[in-house]
């Protein structure tokens, strides 16, 4: 694995292990958000499974709230931002914008209000990221 690669890998598990989570939220949403060694390898291996879909399928699957909280999906999009095309890019752009209305603290159960405002600073900041790379690289 590159250098960047391994930085990334770094920066996803200091976020999705941060120790501000509450109990596995592994519900009917089978998506986990605890801290667990079983919940972040869980994590990690749903965004290998994204960075790998050529097609980007998962850009079409409309996220649970705890996908969301996750982070896996933000992660993802920046990781692949490079090889999205310009309606990927968008499609993006207004998921990490609804991050913001999905996760009010009020609405996400088992995390704290801390975790659910770095999840919502990092959907801001890919946001910001997905905007630079439409403008470059897609016109209108």
């Amino acid at each position: 694995m590159a250098l960047g690669g391994t930085l990334f890998r770094v920066a996803f598990l200091a976020l999705v292990a941060a120790p501000a989570l509450t109990g596995c939220s592994a519900g009917p949403s089978k998506f986990c958000l605890d801290d667990s060694g079983a919940c972040v390898q869980q994590r990690l291996a749903r965004l290998d499974a994204m960075q790998e879909d050529p097609q980007r399928q998962w850009i079409a699957q409309t996220p649970s709230t705890e996908e969301y909280a996750s982070g896996v999906r933000q992660f993802a999009y920046r990781s692949t931002r490079g090889q999205l095309t310009c309606s990927q890019l968008s499609a993006g752009i207004a998921e990490t914008a609804q991050a913001r209305r999905v996760l009010a603290p009020s609405k996400v159960k088992d995390i704290s209000a801390e975790r659910v405002g770095q999840i919502i600073a990092l959907s801001d900041d890919i946001n910001r990221e997905l905007k630079v790379e439409r403008k470059k690289r897609c016109s209108g």
